[in-house]
């Protein structure tokens, strides 16, 4: 599916679905395309996952929010922090090699550390990166 990525993470209650997140996500930041919940060996959910979003608007708005509340009467509040889920995905200049850097700031593109220092010289105090720290994981989708 096309579109861009972010993470969320913070103990998601196990008893909230894909379809219910791709709905409150939907209503506070526009268009998701997809939601998948992370699951341990035994197919119980981690607490965190991913959602795509179907435009760079919708998907910035997320990201400028950094966290959401959700309150039920099942389970209370909780706080979902939301972030930029890293891909393996080539680095958008020289292509040569996966970018382990994501420019989340203006280009939101992926960037090879050389590359990344090249195009970035001019912008180092206001383009902020995010770093590949780790693996996808097991995930439930829902499309």
């Amino acid at each position: 599916s096309s579109g861009i990525n972010a993470e969320y993470g913070g103990g998601l209650h196990g008893k909230l679905y894909a379809q219910a997140l791709f709905m409150i996500f939907e209503q506070l930041f526009g268009k998701v395309v997809s939601v998948k919940i992370d699951t341990d060996d035994y197919n119980y959910p981690t607490g965190s996952g991913s959602i795509t979003f179907r435009s760079i608007g919708s998907y910035k708005k997320a990201i400028e929010a950094n966290y959401i509340v959700v309150k039920t009467s099942a389970f209370g509040s909780k706080s979902i922090e939301i972030q930029h889920f890293m891909e393996d995905k080539p680095c958008c200049m020289c292509k040569n090699v996966t970018g382990k850097k994501f420019c989340k700031t203006e280009c939101y593109e992926y960037f090879c550390d050389v590359c990344w220092r090249h195009h970035h010289r001019s912008f180092a105090t206001t383009h902020l990166s995010v770093t590949r720290n780790h693996k996808n994981k097991n995930s439930d989708h829902l499309l």
